[in-house]
């Protein structure tokens, strides 16, 4: 002691940087305090204790945490991709994660993945190499769990034909080793402190590390040995992406109890409850209780001249024209329900560049098949784009036109292409016009053609 930042990892995970302070603030003061009359054993467990104690309930509820893009690609021991020509076809045989500990990650420290949380939304993903959407291996169907790891079935994954594709069954039928890749997105993570444990696939998982509860599962790729170990340091890496998970905290708890023994124990007769009073606090820490007093005081004169700032202006706003506010108000809702549009359309666009990435379509079809699929056709009650119905009816579309032929001659001697879609749609048209005409002939009295 004294604690400085570069420790609050082995009792704290998760904090910022000016949280990381604040816990080393708290900490010191409550042992200078506690030493005055106690020992160091004691008076270091209740420091941590207190420290932790402020952060405890921050970002429990799922808000939206920002995490470097390459963190979310992930690769264990004995993840291996290979070839197999031993039957009939080329098949891939693939462990994506070995359900065991990923070792010392760049950013989640020791990192195992709850196999009963990784969730699949879609029927086929595809496979990359580095996960670069522009070097295609192949497509599966949803991975399996098989000894509790995650594979890809080699009975329903298969090679594309393309120049990475072709490299990669090429050299692994060689004989380069390649490693299996994940690529997920947490939705729930456990952080569990040093000394503290957890249970997950099996095993007893011991802190500190990171265990992902929940995880939507995204794509797999092969990779050359080492590819991880370079992640931290590629430029995709370093770019940050904003995503939604709860964060639960997993404590020592031979600390707690060491904390609750030594504070319940008064005069050599033990109580049922301490509870923490501005007494207590007065005696056990001056300097940190007059810390919190002053920082509240802050707080609320810096709230207050805000809030009282903000409300003069709307004052102010208020005497002005009505008209001119309800003008104001207008642009608001609709720049508001432009921002609500463009958002739809941004996951909208994704899905499509996904499904396509998976697909034989080329560019210069990608925008004409988009239109087959509206947006606002797969909107729910709230406004919101239900994206499973919307990406099933994409694959359904991007398939229809995957099965294409060329049927019609053009007027240049060449072929142009008509979809299933098409010739279906010409003939509801054609059938509708021919109903109308035989109705508009029977209203002017004129015989109907056969």
């Amino acid at each position: 002691m004294p604690w400085t930042v570069s420790d609050v990892d082995e009792h704290k995970k998760g904090l910022t940087p000016t949280q990381k302070k604040k816990w080393v603030s708290t900490a010191n003061s409550v042992y200078k305090d506690c030493m005055k009359a106690g020992d160091d054993k004691t008076c270091a467990a209740k420091a941590i204790k207190i420290a932790n104690s402020q952060f405890s309930e921050e970002g429990a509820m799922g808000d939206l945490q920002k995490v470097p893009y390459g963190a979310l690609r992930l690769v264990a021991t004995d993840c291996h991709a290979l070839v197999d020509e031993s039957e009939d076809k080329r098949r891939l045989q693939m462990t994506v994660y070995n359900g065991g500990v990923i070792k010392d990650h760049w950013w989640w420290g020791d990192l195992a993945i709850d196999i009963s949380g990784l969730k699949f939304d879609r029927s086929k993903y595809p496979i990359l190499e580095n996960h670069r959407t522009d070097r295609k291996i192949g497509f599966s169907a949803r991975p399996i769990i098989k000894n509790g790891k995650v594979e890809l079935d080699p009975r329903t994954s298969e090679f594309v034909d393309t120049e990475a594709s072709q490299e990669f069954q090429k050299t692994s039928m060689a004989g380069f080793p390649y490693q299996a890749s994940m690529y997920a997105i947490p939705s729930v993570i456990e952080r569990v402190e040093k000394n503290a444990s957890v249970d997950v696939n099996g095993f007893k998982f011991k802190g500190p590390g990171t265990v992902w509860r929940r995880c939507l599962y995204q794509e797999a790729s092969v990779c050359v040995f080492g590819w991880d170990k370079e992640t931290e340091s590629k430029a995709f890496s370093k770019e940050e992406v904003e995503i939604e998970y709860e964060t639960k905290e997993v404590k020592d708890e031979q600390l707690e109890e060491q904390f609750i023994d030594n504070n319940n124990l008064k005069g050599g007769e033990e109580v049922s409850e301490v509870p923490i009073t501005l007494d207590q606090l007065q005696k056990d820490a001056p300097d940190l209780l007059k810390q919190v007093q002053d920082a509240a005081t802050a707080d609320a004169e810096a709230k207050f001249k805000v809030e009282r700032e903000a409300l003069q202006g709307e004052i102010t706003a208020l005497k002005g024209d009505n008209t001119a506010l309800g003008d104001r108000v207008s642009k608001l809702e609709k720049a508001e329900i432009k921002r609500k549009d463009s958002e739809q359309l941004a996951v909208a666009d994704a899905i499509w560049e996904a499904q396509f990435d998976a697909s034989d379509i080329s560019g210069k079809r990608r925008d004409k098949i988009k239109l087959h699929v509206k947006v606002k056709d797969y909107l729910d009650d709230s406004g919101r784009l239900d994206t499973v119905k919307f990406t099933d009816a994409v694959i359904a579309e991007i398939k229809d036109w995957e099965t294409d032929e060329p049927t019609v001659l053009g007027a240049g001697g060449g072929f142009s292409r008509e979809t299933d879609s098409d010739g279906r749609k010409r003939q509801k048209l054609a059938d509708e016009n021919k109903g109308k005409t035989s109705e508009l002939l029977k209203l002017a009295g004129q015989p109907q053609k056969a």
